[in-house]
């Protein structure tokens, strides 16, 4: 399972997804670039507009 939680200024907010992976590194690997695609748009219903 993937938490994430991506701040602007001092508001958060916190994301998770119900993606597994075989190791650590591959694990921050994709976190990060969830945190990317979440921050440009690009996953459906996940969006931070509101913060």
């Amino acid at each position: 399972m993937v938490n994430l939680s991506i701040r602007r200024g001092a508001q958060v907010k916190s994301f998770e997804t119900a993606y597994s992976f075989s190791t650590k590194g591959e694990a921050v690997f994709h976190c990060i670039s969830l945190g990317k695609k979440i921050i440009d748009g690009d996953v459906d219903g996940f969006t931070v507009d509101d913060i």
